[in-house]
């Protein structure tokens, strides 16, 4: 993995490279910068991520703290420069960029967890950029979009995703909740795509008492594609939803797991952390012809008890009997399954009518 200060870096022509001790990381402390145009062919395929990242696009990843966001970007991007397997086929492999306005002491930690869980290198096919980047600044934005292609070029691979981790750090001294100060704003991660030819992912906040991304309306308008992720009860789970797609499944849901992993820092002292595990497409569920008529046949027996479709009795008693009959099966699941054959009944009584 490569480090970027300051949104600066390029070959040695460009400014003299070191790099810090222990982590073996290229650093550039040059502003010398070189501008390659965008390749003119534009992205070779819809999907940089299949069902979730398309290729050169703008889009925002959002969730409450503790929802895993930063540990689920990381893995995108681990997968993405490996060309490992997502969803049961491999990625194309590609370049990628984070920019770590927060926390940047753990991203190099969570990547070795990372390497050390899926037993693959990252490399140097990764960048790690960490000041010096301001989102509202058009200048800020194209001096970081050359300086990445400048690297990229050096590389010999394209430049798929940036992260830009986190939005609230990208926008310091802007109004969140102003229409045109939050355009500004994504107009220029839209250049920062356009410039580079790498789709840019944001990561963001949900606003306080809501499910929707905190700020501007704008916000949302503006982007490619939208997920939401939430953790889970049981806890080193996740679901991510994908609520907005211009070119793909507006509905299409992902399931997470994380695992500790320990790694060995450079004084040799093992220390914890987490990394994803799995990461997969929910498939809508097929339900068998008579699975749907056992659910109507509960509802029915019940039905002769309270004489209401509808009435909440119905409802507990069918669904205790499903949940008893099958344990293995999530609550959401038979849920789905008893609306199905309930509204089936409705129908029927309708038309015998």
């Amino acid at each position: 993995m490569t480090s970027l200060l300051n949104g600066t870096l390029g070959a040695s022509k460009y400014g003299t490279t070191s790099s810090q001790p222990g982590d073996g990381l290229d650093v550039l402390r040059s502003d010398f910068l070189v501008r390659l145009p965008p390749d003119e062919t534009g992205p070779n395929q819809l999907w940089l991520v299949p069902d979730l990242i398309p290729s050169q696009s703008i889009g925002m990843l959002y969730g409450p703290p503790g929802s895993f966001k930063s540990f689920t970007a990381i893995d995108i991007c681990c997968k993405l420069v490996t060309g490992a397997s997502f969803n049961g086929a491999p990625l194309e492999s590609h370049l990628a960029a984070y920019l770590t306005l927060e926390a940047e002491s753990s991203f190099p930690k969570r990547v070795k967890g990372w390497e050390v869980l899926n037993e693959l290198k990252v490399d140097r096919r990764m960048v790690q950029v960490y000041s010096g980047f301001d989102g509202s600044d058009k200048e800020s934005v194209e001096k970081l979009a050359y300086g990445l292609n400048s690297w990229a070029e050096r590389r010999g691979m394209p430049l798929g995703v940036i992260i830009v981790d986190t939005m609230t750090l990208a926008t310091m001294g802007l109004d969140e909740n102003s229409n045109n100060q939050m355009s500004k704003f994504t107009a220029n991660c839209g250049r920062l795509s356009a410039l580079t030819g790498a789709s840019v992912l944001i990561i963001h906040h949900p606003g306080k008492g809501r499910s929707d991304p905190r700020g501007s309306s704008s916000l949302v308008a503006n982007m490619d594609y939208l997920i939401k992720i939430d953790s889970e009860p049981s806890g080193l789970s996740f679901v991510l939803n994908v609520e907005k797609q211009r070119d793909g499944d507006a509905n299409a849901k992902f399931k997470g797991v994380l695992e500790k992993v320990k790694i060995q820092e450079p004084d040799g002292t093992l220390v914890d952390t987490l990394s994803v595990a799995q990461l997969n497409k929910f498939t809508r569920e097929k339900v068998k012809p008579k699975v749907t008529e056992r659910v109507k046949s509960l509802i029915y027996e019940s039905l002769e008890l309270t004489g209401e479709l509808d009435d909440k009795a119905t409802t507990k008693r069918v669904m205790s009997v499903l949940s008893d009959e099958e344990p293995s099966v999530s609550e959401d699941t038979l849920r789905k399954r008893f609306n199905r054959a309930k509204n089936e009944i409705r129908l029927e009584m309708q038309l015998s009518n």
